[in-house]
């Protein structure tokens, strides 16, 4: 039986195991194919069944987290630099899996603070070395790095160790997904940035005075007139989502003009 056909039955099962089947031993089975140019393997398949086990079902052990975490972690690194390659795949999707064992350790803690520094160290190295930012891939489907390590961010901020000093850090590995972008992206990529900054904020972690003078550091002058054209626009779908969704969380407070500003500083040239 394939591992698809498995994962299928599993699935129809509300992802519980059959008789004699091993928990371990199959995740390792559907961590060998993280990989995979098969999207529906690879994402409706076995991120779904991962996504189950680690956070829905909390089927793990910490032990059993910190194993799939260790291989996930060497992962995320493979072949990181290359551009328009099928390695993507490995990497984005090792992404949404250290997500998932975040998002279970900030529901039930179980990772020392070392454990986690590790983790948001590597992080920061992700967002600044991934080149390959394209979004939906035609023969393989959802690549979409930057939005997935957004999700890692995400995590990380709500995290019980993180302060504004580590919002700090992991801004700039946020910026890093902004200035390395070689096209404007497309698939909301800035909508997942957002909800990382949003969790600086709305947790009391960063003040957004703080979050405004970082946006007002930054520069759109790139290499060439293209890059500098596409800095922009990445910049100001940006703050345009951030802009929006602090307005409709009610967290403006008394920065209103200083978004506006930095709304400004990023719009059309057309004015």
């Amino acid at each position: 039986m394939t591992l698809t056909q498995k994962l299928e039955i599993i699935k129809q099962n509300e992802y519980r195991l059959a008789d004699g089947q091993d928990l371990i031993e199959l995740t390792h089975e559907i961590l060998d194919h993280l990989g995979s140019t098969d999207s529906y393997l690879r994402d409706s398949l076995g991120y779904m069944t991962l996504a189950q086990w680690i956070y829905t079902r909390d089927q793990f052990s910490p032990e059993q987290l910190r194993e799939i975490l260790q291989r996930v972690q060497t992962m995320w690194f493979q072949s990181i630099g290359e551009t328009n390659t099928d390695s993507v795949f490995l990497r984005s999707f090792s992404s949404l899996v250290v997500a998932l064992v975040l998002v279970r350790d900030n529901k039930t803690p179980f990772l020392t603070e070392e454990e986690f520094r590790t983790i948001l160290a590597q992080t920061v190295e992700y967002c600044q070395q991934e080149r390959d930012l394209r979004g939906y891939v035609e023969h393989g489907g959802w690549a979409h790095a930057a939005a997935h390590v957004a999700d890692v961010v995400d995590e990380c901020v709500k995290h019980r160790a993180v302060g504004e000093v580590e919002c700090e850090t992991l801004w700039q590995g946020l910026c890093a997904l902004i200035r390395n972008a070689d096209a404007v992206y497309g698939a909301e990529e800035d909508e997942r940035i957002t909800n990382a900054l949003i969790a600086m904020v709305e947790a009391g972690k960063v003040p957004l005075a703080k979050l405004c003078a970082w946006l007002e550091a930054e520069e759109f002058a790139g290499e060439d007139y293209n890059k500098s054209f596409i800095l922009r626009i990445n910049w100001k779908h940006l703050v345009r989502s951030l802009e929006y969704r602090l307005r409709v969380k009610n967290l403006i407070g008394d920065q209103e003009d200083r978004l506006f500003g930095v709304l400004k500083k990023f719009a059309s040239r057309y004015e």
